[in-house]
C-alpha cells in the first residue's frame, strides 16, 4: 500500500505494529490526510473502483472519512495495541504539534507562574468571568513570595513549559534527584495540551514522581526578621523534618500553616527537606502533630505545618 509520507512517520512512531497491520490492507491504496493542516480525517483510493483519476493522491474519487471511523471500518481494534480512540488521538496531536518546550530555573522559572504569559486560547467561562483551565487556575499563579524556595535551588528544581506563539499554554515541576529527573502534576489549558507535556516527558526519559519515594534537601538564604518567606504549593512533595536544630518558623503561602526550618547558626542557609508522598499528597506521613505545649488537640494537622490552627504561629 502506498502510504503519505508523513502520515506513515506518525502510525510508525504511535506503533509500528498498528502500522504494519494497516499496510496488509489490500482493498485500499494511497493513503493521506484529507486536507492540509486537517489531521482527524484520512482519505484513500479504493482499490475495487475503476475509476482513479489524473492524480491519486487529490482525486474526487478518493473515499474520506475520520481516522478512528476508518479503524472500525477495517477492524482494526486499538485495544491490540495497548491504544484507547483517546490515547490514539492524543499521540497523533503530540506528533502533529510542534511546541516550544522549555525548562526555565533561577529567576527565568517565575516567567511560569506568571499570569499574564498564559495563552488566550483557553476555555472562557461566561457564567464565572475567568478561563476555565488548570493552568489559568493555579494557586501558584503571580506569587513571588511562595517561589523563593523553587529559585534558589535551581540544580533540583526547574518548569518544563510548552508554548504557542510566546503563551504558556502547560507547565509542571521537575524535580532531579540522585541524577534523575521526575515530572509533577501537569497544569494545562486542555487535555490535549497536558497530554503533548505527558508524552514530552515520557520522550525525554523524566519519570512521574508519584511512582517513586525520593527525598531531597533544600536551601534558602537567610533574610532579615521581618520579610516573610513564604513556601510553595509542592504539589506531590512535601515538606518533612529535618536533623538539624530549629532555628525558626516560616509561613506557608497560604499564611495559615507554618514550616518547620533548620540551619547551622553559622551559616547564611536555612534547609528544608521535602519528599515524595506516592500520589498521595495529604498522606498520614506527611503530617506532624501539634507541637504547642497546651495543645488538647491530638489529631494531625496540615501537612506544611507543626502547629495546628488553634496554636499558629503568624
Amino acid at each position: 500500500m502506498n502510504i503519505n509520507p508523513e502520515l506513515a512517520k506518525i502510525l510508525n512512531k504511535i506503533s509500528p505494529e498498528l502500522f504494519n497491520d494497516i499496510q496488509k490492507i489490500e482493498s485500499i491504496d494511497y493513503l493521506a490526510f484529507t486536507y492540509p493542516g486537517n489531521h482527524n480525517s484520512i482519505s484513500y483510493l479504493d482499490n475495487l473502483k475503476a475509476d482513479r483519476g489524473e492524480d491519486v493522491w487529490t482525486s474526487k474519487y478518493r473515499t474520506q472519512m475520520s481516522i478512528l471511523r476508518f479503524f472500525n471500518k477495517y477492524k482494526i481494534v486499538l485495544a491490540n495495541y495497548k491504544l484507547t480512540d483517546h490515547v490514539f488521538s492524543y499521540y497523533l496531536f503530540y506528533y502533529l504539534n510542534n511546541f516550544d518546550y522549555e525548562e526555565l530555573s533561577g529567576e527565568r522559572l517565575v516567567e511560569a507562574y506568571t499570569y499574564l504569559n498564559y495563552s488566550e486560547d483557553a476555555h472562557w467561562d461566561e457564567e464565572d468571568e475567568k478561563y476555565d483551565s488548570a493552568l489559568h487556575n493555579s494557586c501558584m499563579n503571580d506569587r513571588r513570595d511562595c517561589l523563593t524556595l523553587y529559585v534558589e535551588n535551581p540544580e533540583v528544581i526547574k518548569v518544563a513549559t510548552v508554548s504557542l506563539n510566546n503563551a504558556i499554554i502547560a507547565r509542571c515541576l521537575l524535580w532531579t534527584i540522585d541524577n534523575q529527573t521526575y515530572y509533577d502534576n501537569i497544569y494545562a489549558i486542555d487535555d490535549l495540551e497536558h497530554w503533548w507535556l505527558k508524552l514530552k516527558m515520557q520522550e525525554l526519559g523524566y519519570e512521574k514522581i508519584t511512582d517513586h519515594k525520593v527525598s531531597v534537601r533544600l536551601s534558602v538564604t537567610k533574610q532579615a526578621q521581618h520579610v516573610p518567606f513564604f513556601t510553595p504549593y509542592l504539589d506531590n512533595m512535601c515538606f518533612i523534618n529535618g536533623t538539624d536544630d530549629l532555628h525558626k518558623l516560616c509561613k506557608s503561602s497560604s499564611g495559615s500553616k507554618v514550616l518547620l526550618e533548620f540551619s547551622n547558626h553559622r551559616s547564611d542557609k536555612y534547609y528544608v527537606y521535602c519528599k515524595s508522598t506516592n500520589g498521595h499528597p495529604y498522606a498520614d506521613d506527611c503530617y506532624l502533630k501539634c507541637s504547642h505545649e497546651d495543645c488538647t488537640n491530638k489529631g494531625n494537622i496540615t501537612r506544611n505545618g507543626i502547629y495546628c490552627n488553634e496554636h499558629i504561629i503568624r
